[in-house]
């Protein structure tokens, strides 16, 4: 018996947002599901969303990944996730006649490989040209990167985060009670200064403001995570300082571990090179979390015009020690929780997304499913 056509596969995990984007799309009316490898079978939490049990298909070999594919109206990739799991025939890729596809370039995916001088960086220009539309944020490399590639079709646009739809707030810290940083990211600074890297954190930034404005008085400790290229320099760098017992180190967390920190802490500290914030940022600022990172303002007014993150926007290892003082205010840091939450349910709410699929689903489709699809969509 042959299976229902589907309107749209998602391929490409990318920290489960494969599973959240077809969820959502499937809860608006859009027959939905995932494809994955075997391999990367998984349970997928609670925490991250409502999944169907059928939603997730698991393909054994490419030929039930081509099938799922050949039964769908059009493909959403991750990263270019399709390079990935059909490398084998990507060369001969216009000759399978596969639907058309979109394609969410996330980050060094497009910023390092996409001008990278190599087979893989070759083959994932192919993709960012066969795609119908790459949707692609305002980072400052990413603009670059766009200019250096020609034939590119893109969209600027807002990454399907999964941002918190309950609007709780902590209360106010006590004055006596430490501060508690939240540290995700990548420890990555370019420590061995690599010339084709160009999306590292700026870590070390982070670490050495923070441990002078401990020197300083400062009541904080920073939960960090133990992973990155340069997180031995990290922990040499904090030994050093005898700063040690105001970080705890953690083993990566899953998204379910991840989502729970976020709620405990009080600030959440994200990146300071790139100009330009990370999923990390928008998902805690759903939770009311205060966020240190470095927005380039320019590049941000792109998709936000002038309502930016209410971020504490800094750069410089002295931009971030001011902010880092700034937080001994609780009253200050509350109501910047309070900003950033009101802030990503603006600019990062689910309707908005599914309005731009809709758009170029119906493009590509040539068969309109606005209207059933915006009668769907919450208005809250």
């Amino acid at each position: 018996m042959k299976s229902e056509k589907k309107d749209i596969v998602v391929i490409g995990s990318m920290l489960s947002n494969d599973v959240i984007l077809a969820s959502h799309l499937l809860r608006y009316g859009y027959k939905t599901i995932v494809a994955r490898p075997k391999a990367e079978e998984v349970i997928i939490e609670n925490s991250i969303t409502k999944t169907p049990k059928d939603l997730i298909f698991y393909y054994n070999n490419k030929f039930q990944l081509l099938k799922t594919l050949y039964n769908t109206k059009i493909i959403i990739c991750i990263s270019g996730a399709i390079l990935l799991y059909l490398k084998q025939f990507f060369l001969i890729y216009p000759f399978l006649r596969l639907p058309k596809f979109i394609n969410i370039p996330t980050g060094s995916d497009f910023t390092e490989l996409a001008t990278e001088n190599s087979i893989r960086g070759y083959l994932y220009r192919k993709v960012l040209r066969r795609a119908k539309v790459n949707l692609i944020g305002t980072y400052p490399n990413k603009i670059k990167t766009l200019i250096k590639l020609k034939n590119i079709n893109f969209h600027f646009s807002r990454f399907p985060y999964k941002t918190n739809e309950n609007k709780k707030l902590l209360k106010v810290l006590k004055k006596e009670s430490p501060i508690i940083f939240f540290h995700p990211s990548n420890i990555d600074w370019n420590a061995d200064n690599v010339k084709s890297r160009n999306s590292t954190k700026g870590s070390n930034k982070f670490i050495k403001a923070f441990i002078k404005a401990l020197k300083d008085g400062l009541n904080a400790k920073c939960i960090i995570l133990d992973r990155g290229i340069d997180k031995e320099k990290a922990k040499l760098i904090i030994s050093k300082s005898g700063a040690s017992e105001h970080f705890i180190w953690k083993e990566d967390l899953s998204r379910e571990e991840f989502f729970t920190q976020v709620q405990q802490c009080d600030v959440v500290v994200d990146q300071f090179s790139g100009g330009a914030y990370g999923g990390i940022a928008v998902e805690s600022m759903s939770y009311g979390k205060p966020v240190f990172c470095h927005i380039h303002k320019p590049s941000a007014r792109l998709l936000y015009f002038d309502d930016l993150p209410p971020v504490f926007n800094c750069y410089s290892e002295k931009q971030i020690y001011k902010a880092l003082h700034l937080c001994q205010d609780r009253e200050y840091l509350y109501k910047k929780g309070k900003q950033s939450q009101d802030w990503a349910y603006r600019n990062h709410n689910w309707k908005f997304y599914l309005i731009q699929i809709n758009l170029f689903f119906d493009i590509l489709t040539e068969n309109s499913k606005s209207k059933f699809l915006l009668e769907n969509i919450d208005e809250n």
